[in-house]
Parts: C-alpha cells; structure tokens; sequence
C-alpha cells in the first residue's frame, strides 16, 4: 500500500512543520513496518497456496466405475518405476513423466513429491513476477495470485488438473516476456522454459502449447531485436535433459514425438463424442473467449506494434488446442478443462492489460473488470453444470481455507493412510473382477490394467496400451505386429468394450486375428475371456468376396453367412473442408447401422481411421461370450442371430450428409479364414454357457 503524507496549510507554523508530534513519528515509522510485514504475508501465504494446489497430499478418491482413468495414470507410474521406454515399449500421448499428472503409487510417491515442490517454486516466481508488474498495489497482485492459482489448482479429476496446469504455465511465460521483461535472460523466465521442458514430457499436447510459445518468443528475439532465439536451445536442452533424467534412450526421443504426433493427429476424427447441446455450449465458449481475449490483445498491440503478432499467435494457438481438447470429446470431463482455461486467460488479459488501461481513466478499467466478470460468471455456471452440487466459489473458498492449508503438510507425511486407500480400491477391483490364478505375464484388452496391478500380476503391454487409442492403421499395425512377433504377454484378458459408442470389433481390430490365431481360449470368468499363448499357433487367411462402393445413406447387403466371419475394409476419405473442421474444430460423427436376421438394426459410430485399416464386420461381436464362440470350432450356432445382413453407413446430420467426406464410400469384404479352436481345450464349459446366457441377456437389453 501506498502510504499519502499531508502536506502543510498556509496556516501552519514552522515550528508545527519542524516539529512532528509523537503519535505523527510513530505512526510514520509504523507504515513500513506494516508494509513489510504485509509483503512478507502475501509472500507466504502465495507460496503456501501454491504447494497446497501442486503438492500431491491428499488421499486418492479412486472409484471402481472410473477404471478407465485409473488405469492409465496407474500405467504410467508402472512404466516409469520400471524404465519403459516410450515410444518403443509404450505409446501414448502421455510420456515418461507423465505419472506426475495424479494417482497414486508407493514406488513413485516420493518423486512426485519431490518434482511437484521443485516445480512449485518456479512457478510461484513466474506468477509472483507478472503479478507484481502488474499491479502496483501489493493486495492487488497478492488478489491476482490467489484468482490464478486457485483457478489453476481446482482438484476436478486426474487428469483435469495437469490439462490446467500447463495452460498456466505457458501463459505467465507468454506475459513474462511480452508485457513483464522481454531481456534474453532473466531468472524467472529461464526457469519456466525449463520447467516447461519438463512439463512436455508428462503430456504431449502441452508440449505442443509450449513449443508454440518458445517459437514465439524465439520469433520476436530474433525480429525485433535481432537476437539468437536462447529460448528455443534452452527448451530443446531441458525436453533432453529431462527425458534422459527419466531413465530414456535418446535414440527413442524422436519415435516417441513421432508416434505422440500420430495420436494427436488422429484424435479429431476418432475421438468425436457429445453430450448434450453441444452447438449453445461451442457459441458461448466461443463468445467467451474471444471476448476476454480483447484486453490481451489490445495490449500486445500497443505495446509492440507489429512485433506484438507472436504474442497474439501463441495465444491464439493456445486457445485453439483448449477448444478442441474441450469440445471434440465433448463430455463434461473435458469441457471443464476448457472453460477453467478461459478463466486463466482472462485473468492473464487482465494483469498485461492492467498497467495500460490505468492510464485511460476509470471507464476502460471497469470495462475490462466486466470482461472479467463475464468469465467468472461463465466459469460458474460450466463448473456447476459439469461437478453437480458443487459450486465454484465455494469450491474455491473451501480449497484457500486456513484449515485445508494448514493440514496439507501433515496430510504430506501421512503416507499409511494413503497406502490403505490405494489397497483399498485394489480390493474392489478384485471383488469386481475375481480372477484364476494365472502363471506368467498378462496384457489386458481393451483397458483396465488395474485388474493386473491388483492381483499382483506381471503386467506386459502391448505398445499402443489402451485399445481405443490404436486408431489409426499404424498404431492399430503395431499392436498386431507385437503379438504377430511373438513379444505379446503369455495371458491375455481380453473384454469386449468400446468407448463412445464405436463398433465393437473396431478398437485394435488388426490384433483380433491374431488374438484368435496364436491364443487359445482358456476360459470365460471374472468379466474377462481368458486367452492362454497357443503352443500350436494357427494361421490366418483374408479370401477377398467383394469390392463395391456406396453412398451415405445406402444401404449395402452382404453376402450369405458362411463358416467364416465377413471382414471389411472401409475407406472414407475427408474433402478440403473436412480437413479444415479436423483443424479447428471436427467433421460431424458418423456411424454404422447394422441390420441383423431377426430385423433388429443397432447403429454405432464409425473412426475413419479404423475403419480403413479392416475390422470384423460379421457377425456382431458385442459381449465376451460372443468372442469366445468365435474362437470355437461349435461356436457358429451360438452367432447365427447376431450375423450381419446389411450396413448402412451415415453422417451425425439432420440430412445423413457432409460436405467433409466424400459421398462415395468404398468397401472391401474378405472372408477371415482361420483354423478354430477345439472347445474341449476349455477348462470350463458350464463358465463359458453362463457368460453366453449373460451376455446374451444383457445384448437384449
């Protein structure tokens, strides 16, 4: 605070102006002990908030319904407890510190509380810079702070937190060298390009976000004041630094950028999910966030004039990656992670903005305070919207409260009871999921690899770990290719699942040959058809039938059932402007009816990707009683309802059309011809007629 003297009347003695009284020294020499002090509280209570927000001392509240996510994020503390290597032994779009994203595991616990408080540090210097220079009041910059951490930290998910996160990070490095100090070196700007680097390695896509922002500032060294880019070396050497720090060969840096690539590129067509009215919640998001952006805007231009063009760009490509992040899979999960992004840019319009609008009088501040208004308001109404019966503003009350931040050091240290949480849960998972012994390492198909981790079993994972993300031809290829090799697990519990209403033999169709030649059925139990390694490993054949082409719309029919299962090959090719919807937003979904023999048509939707590389079209592989009698040699009578007669294939349009795809749609059919197994290799008969009658049961459903 700013503390105002008085200045003497045309009254006043000299001897009154000589002379201060007693409580005027006093006071005087009160104010900076008061401001000091006041520094010194803001200092520390900041501080304190950040580590409450970063460091991981709460208990995990895992639930079994959520399997899917605990999975993954369970995967990747494994994988880095044991040296994976990604890009080799893992693909994902996470990398080797991705396990720093939430969970919890005791091998790995006390890295991430090691890593969490390191980064912790750096970032509270960064903020603590740009809210200083930003905000000549000390209160004003401690309120700025707090808004932004506690905005940043808001506990909504696992992975909802890091998706947050690094949108903060690359924002305050964007303020920091456009609006705060744009010198080639200063410390807190080094120290978030480096922790940055860091960041890359837990997720891809804010490797991405970062690499935009590095190369905007590189662009604007070399432009404006004809530098050499350090940034740009000093992000490259930290990615390496810390990828080698992961226990990773540097050879495996670029397949797992490439392969990282592969996914990103692929997620658009394949990942394409809404739930609800997902045209009013793209215009508000939209109007939004262009709108709280004007103030940033405003400033870089000003500012810089021309050279203020990166500014806008790493900002624009920034708000790009949280669109489609919030709104191609659009479920409540990530549309959270979108609108708590814009609220973070507003704040971040609002602190560069700030020094300028001062000086344009007490209109232009209360237009922007009403920019920022509007993006509280709206963050509100999505977060109460997306966590029902919680509130934003008492969610973020609750998360600063005395008590909560006073408990976080010794919830820290308290690691038994989070221990007992974690073998809770996996004592859940083995209550849902009760399984044989088994001898030997196991691979799980599609996902819940927690299945493996509770029982204790030596997990070996394919490359592309978690089915539904095999969905483009090469990463669908190298899943099939390991088991083809013979890298694959000895065990395999194989479930049929699908995400988001796909087809169900679509998700790692290539492995499913496979799967039915060099693996045996052993048994169908605990949720799981049980596949043991063929001694005898069979062969498979593709005879093709047809080749043909159809419409959207049409419908196609298929050949006559024959002993062996109808694959297909379905290409569907994207036009000009279905390229661009992949870019900025995405083509509408499509989907696959098929009609069955009693007349009864189920439509599901369609990945392009997928669908290109083949999939098993017929029969209808829905339940895992289904799979098995697939694999059987007296399996057919149990399918004969479930062969596929006709398909239909069409877009999630009023009309069934898009002007993103093509209209002709090509389709090859092929005969799968494979040797079947004998059932009398099943260890239990009576389980597979129980699972059938299940299954069965729950497909009528």
């Amino acid at each position: 605070m700013t503390a105002v003297s008085g200045e003497a009347t045309p009254t006043t003695t000299i001897a009154n102006a000589a002379t201060p009284t007693r409580d005027a020294a006093a006071g005087g020499a009160s104010r900076p002990f008061l401001r000091q002090f006041g520094g010194i509280l803001a200092v520390a209570s900041s501080f304190a908030f950040v580590l409450w927000c970063f460091l991981p001392y709460s208990t995990p509240n895992y639930k079994v319904r959520y399997v899917l996510d605990n999975s993954w994020i369970q995967t990747l503390h494994v994988a880095f407890e044991r040296h994976w290597q990604f890009g080799h032994d893992i693909v994902f779009t996470f990398g080797p510190w991705g396990f720093l994203c939430g969970g919890y595991y005791p091998p790995t616990f006390l890295t991430s509380v090691i890593a969490w408080s390191t980064l912790s540090i750096v970032f509270w210097l960064g903020c603590w810079r740009v809210a200083t220079h930003s905000f000549r009041r000390q209160s004003s910059a401690w309120l700025w702070m707090i808004g932004f951490i506690g905005i940043m930290g808001l506990p909504n998910g696992q992975s909802v937190v890091i998706d947050v996160r690094q949108v903060a990070w690359v924002l305050i490095l964007l303020s920091l060298h456009f609006f705060v100090d744009d010198r080639p070196f200063s410390i807190p700007k080094i120290l978030i390009t480096v922790s940055l680097g860091w960041l890359g390695l837990i997720q891809f896509p804010g490797m991405m976000m970062a690499a935009v922002v590095v190369l905007a500032i590189g662009d604007n060294a070399i432009l404006r004041y004809r530098r050499f880019p350090w940034i740009i070396l000093i992000f490259i050497a930290s990615m390496l630094c810390f990828w080698l720090l992961a226990g990773q060969e540097l050879s495996l840096l670029l397949p797992y950028l490439s392969n990282s690539w592969q996914e990103s590129a692929g997620y658009t067509q394949a990942m394409i999910y809404s739930d609800g009215d997902e045209f009013m919640l793209v215009t508000v998001f939209l109007l939004v966030a262009v709108t709280v952006s004007l103030p940033f805007v405003y400033a870089g231009l000003v500012r810089h004039r021309f050279f203020g063009i990166p500014a806008l760009a790493g900002l624009g490509v920034i708000g790009l990656i949280v669109f489609k992040h919030g709104f191609v899979l659009c479920d409540y999960f990530h549309e959270i992670v979108a609108t708590l992004s814009v609220m973070l840019i507003a704040l971040i319009s609002l602190a560069v903005s700030w020094p300028m609008l001062r000086g344009h009088g007490a209109r232009a501040v209360l237009i922007e305070l009403l920019l920022l208004d509007v993006a509280a308001l709206y963050t509100a109404f999505s977060f109460s919207t997306c966590v029902p019966g919680q509130g934003l503003f008492s969610r973020f009350t609750e998360s600063f409260h005395p008590t909560h931040l006073l408990a976080s050091g010794p919830s820290l240290l308290r690691s038994d009871d989070k221990r007992m949480a974690y073998e809770s849960y996996l004592a859940q998972i083995r209550k849902k999921f009760p399984l044989p012994q088994l001898n030997g390492d196991v691979d799980v198909y599609p996902w819940q690899q927690d299945v493996v981790f509770a029982y204790g079993l030596h997990y070996h994972p394919r490359p592309v770990i978690q089915s539904y993300l095999a969905y483009t031809p090469k990463l669908a290829d190298l899943n099939a290719a390991y088991i083809r090799d013979g890298q694959s697990a000895e065990n395999i519990l194989f479930r049929v699942e699908t995400l988001n209403g796909q087809y169900p033999s679509l998700e790692d169709a290539s492995s499913w040959p496979e799967l039915l030649t060099r693996y045996d059925v052993n048994r169908v139990t605990g949720g799981f058809v049980l596949l043991k390694r063929s001694t005898t490993p069979r062969a498979y054949h593709l005879v093709p039938v047809k080749e043909t082409s159809i419409r959207f719309g049409e419908s196609l029919n298929l050949p006559p059932a024959t002993e062996a299962p109808l694959w297909a090959e379905i290409k569907i090719d994207k036009t000009f402007m279905g390229t661009l919807a992949c870019l900025f937003h995405k083509p509408p979904n499509l989907y696959l009816t098929v009609y069955l023999p009693k007349g009864q048509h189920l439509a599901y939707s369609l990945a392009p990707g997928m669908a290109r590389d083949g999939f098993l079209l017929s029969p209808l592989i829905s339940a895992n009683a289904s799979f098995a009698a697939l694999a059987l040699a007296d399996g057919k009578d149990d399918l004969k309802n479930w062969q596929v007669t006709s398909i239909k294939i069409f877009a999630g349009t009023t009309s069934g059309l898009t002007a993103c795809y093509n209209s002709s749609v090509q389709i090859r059919l092929y005969e799968l011809d494979f040797p079947r197994q004998n059932p009398t290799r099943l260890e239990s008969g009576k389980e597979l007629q129980e699972s059938a009658a299940l299954n069965q049961a729950a497909n009528s459903r």
